[in-house]
């Protein structure tokens, strides 16, 4: 009865060099002369699979970079690009945190403050003073 193996097996078998050498040194020379002759087939094959792909990538690439370069000439940007696209506006990540303006009473100056996260140190005493509704009274009007 043979015992068949299967491709894997006989790979992972084989990859060991000195099972793989001990292998051959088993074959006889006209089985070896063939084995080359195969093996040869298969390398060539892969190698024209290889450049095969190299070119398709060449070709995305140089595609890309002209499509790119015209894009640019014409003023379009990267999130027109990525709308048109997927049909979906850039996500939130990439959209700006709309900023409130305020502006102190005792020297006019104007602060940004999104409202998110600590309060800066230029609104920090009208903060403690009015708390947190209570600078609404200092919102400069667009």
């Amino acid at each position: 009865m043979e015992t068949v193996l299967s491709n894997e097996a006989i790979s992972e078998y084989l990859a060991n060099h000195q099972r793989r050498r001990a292998f051959l040194r088993h074959c006889n020379l006209d089985s070896l002369r063939q084995l080359v002759a195969d093996t040869q087939v298969i390398i060539d094959a892969k190698e024209e699979e290889e450049l095969a792909r190299m070119e398709e990538e060449e070709k995305k690439k140089k595609a890309i970079d002209d499509a790119t370069r015209e894009l640019m000439q014409l003023g379009v940007t990267p999130e027109e690009v990525f709308e048109a696209l997927s049909g979906n506006k850039p996500s939130a990540t990439t959209s700006k945190i709309k900023q409130t303006a305020f502006k102190r009473p005792d020297n006019g100056k104007i602060v940004y403050w999104s409202r998110r996260g600590q309060v800066p140190k230029a609104l920090r005493d009208l903060y403690e003073i009015h708390g947190r509704g209570g600078l609404d009274q200092f919102i400069v009007k667009e």
